[in-house]
């Protein structure tokens, strides 16, 4: 069922994304339609990050800041900070033409963003996701105190990093990234590294590597 799974996230990537327009809502027998939607661009972005702590496959984590890029092209309010729900659609009729910076999914954007700079180490991310914040703790809008909370902890708390090197398809690398994710501490960032794919390193960290997958927990 995994693997079915990780199959069907690279195949809806593959086939609904456009780097110029993000990700296309619905296909038809006229095609794709309804490019660009922050709603789907934050759920398969989180997709391909779980996917990525999952299985420790660099091409999830490319793929998801790839998507992450073209989220705050299309879609970041660069003035004021946050995002829009959708990029503006030239002859659209309604509330289509009106993009609106729902709080709901602000708040997940700045969640994938902060996690996003925990596996890449790049400030960006982090500055986007405290624009983000900013904007939604400013607006008018009515917070939802859980997921509010759950972000602005995010954003002031150093999670957990848990980086596992080994193999991609050693059944002891798989073993430690299951018991990596199945450790209960909330927030925390599981990373495998594969020692073929270059010096397993992450910030400033260069894990030791003898031939056999390991587990480093850093706090």
């Amino acid at each position: 069922i995994g693997d079915l799974a990780l199959q069907m996230l690279s195949r809806l990537f593959e086939k609904r994304f456009d780097v110029d327009k993000g990700l296309a809502h619905g296909e038809t027998g006229d095609g794709r339609s309804l490019y660009g939607l922050l709603s789907d661009h934050i759920l398969v972005g989180q997709a391909l990050l779980e996917a990525f702590s999952v299985t420790g496959r660099s091409q999830f984590l490319q793929n998801a800041e790839v998507l992450a890029e073209v989220s705050q092209r299309l879609l970041q309010d660069s003035a004021n900070g946050g995002f829009f729900d959708h990029p503006q659609m030239p002859g659209k009729l309604g509330l289509l033409n009106l993009p609106t910076k729902p709080v709901q999914e602000n708040l997940q954007a700045a969640l994938w963003y902060l996690q996003l700079f925990h596996l890449t180490g790049k400030p960006t991310y982090r500055s986007i996701a405290e624009n983000a914040l900013q904007a939604m703790v400013t607006s008018r809008q009515p917070l939802p105190l859980a997921l509010s909370g759950l972000a602005i902890d995010q954003w002031f708390r150093i999670p957990i990093h848990i980086a596992v090197v080994g193999p991609v398809g050693d059944a002891r690398t798989k073993d430690l990234l299951l018991e990596g994710r199945r450790m209960f501490c909330p927030g925390k960032i599981v990373k495998g590294f594969d020692p073929k794919e270059g010096q397993p390193k992450w910030g400033d960290i260069i894990f030791p590597y003898d031939e056999r997958p390991v587990a480093f927990v850093c706090t």
